[in-house]
């Protein structure tokens, strides 16, 4: 009788033991895919550019007024050169330079173009500003890392033509300018995904005191072999005059939706079988990842 009650209860205790061991397991692949899921919520990239309340101004001795170039570390990069000397307190006038603004006439008060404000809406909000030049360089980009592999992401920039329509006319030569914006692989420089802008038309005035902005955004999807991108924005004009852009609201955000939680079986498990114990820490763990993922979002 001793043996066979021994029997029983080694029996129980290793059917327990199981369970518990396959409730670990599922507590890990929980945790484990709740970091993976905080990996690509983190994700998050907007770039607005600041404003004059927050990043330097500077009245140059020519009469413009200007912000700082982009930063070595966080703001993304350009191939064009900024438009300000330094040594002399001066603007760069001329095709082929960028500028961060607040307005298109701080670069210079000239009618042909908009006297109109950034994206954001911030006081004194700063936007990058192009003379248009050479297609094919490479106006902005920004690299980033840590993509998880099946994940989705989506890149966003918002574009305006600053030229006023009524001055079009006005200039010989004048081209509308000619975007694309495209993810690359950072290790390879393949171009992963992008978007044309097509040729932008210029407007008779501001909208609503801002520029005619446009957004133009597209998704992509990570993979082994797509950890590190850049997102690129690429000039496709070459014009003597005209080509000249704006960009603000610069982003990459991770794909992160919170999923709904496992369901539990129809058919009722006996609640002190190892399959019942684990079904039931299973369901815990899923609804509470699930309520995280929910309060996140």
């Amino acid at each position: 009788m001793k043996a066979q009650i021994y029997s029983v209860r080694t029996q129980s205790f290793n059917k327990i033991s199981l369970a518990l061991l396959l409730a670990s397991t599922a507590l890990i692949w929980s945790r484990d895919a709740a970091a993976q899921e905080a990996q690509i919520c983190s994700t998050r990239y907007v770039q607005t550019f600041g404003s004059s309340t927050s990043l330097p101004q500077t009245t140059t001795s020519n009469a413009a007024v200007l912000g700082p170039a982009l930063a070595a570390s966080g703001e993304g990069e350009s191939t064009y050169p900024y438009g300000y000397d330094a040594g002399t307190n001066t603007i760069i006038r001329g095709a082929g330079y960028y500028y961060r603004l607040t307005n298109p006439r701080d670069h210079q008060s000239w009618t042909g173009w908009l006297d109109a404000t950034d994206h954001t809406g911030d006081t004194g909000g700063y936007f990058l500003m192009y003379d248009g030049y050479m297609a094919g360089s490479v106006a902005y980009s920004y690299e980033f890392s840590g993509l998880v592999a099946g994940s989705s992401y989506s890149a966003s920039v918002w574009i305006a033509n600053i030229f006023n329509a009524a001055a079009e006319d006005d200039v010989g030569g004048y081209a509308a300018p000619n975007i694309t914006v495209r993810i690359v692989n950072a290790d390879t420089d393949a171009v992963v995904s992008s978007v044309e802008t097509g040729n932008i038309p210029s407007a008779s005035g501001p909208v609503n005191g801002k520029l005619p902005w446009t957004q133009y955004s597209f998704s992509f999807q990570a993979s082994p072999s797509l950890t590190n991108a850049r997102l690129e924005i690429v000039n496709n004009t070459n014009a003597p005059y005209g080509a000249d852009f704006a960009i603000d609201d610069v982003s990459i955000i991770g794909d992160c939706r919170p999923a709904p939680p496992v369901a539990i079986p129809a058919h009722p498990v006996p609640a002190n079988s190892p399959l019942g114990l684990m079904t039931l820490a299973t369901s815990i763990l899923s609804l509470g990842g699930w309520l995280i993922r929910r309060r996140r979002s």
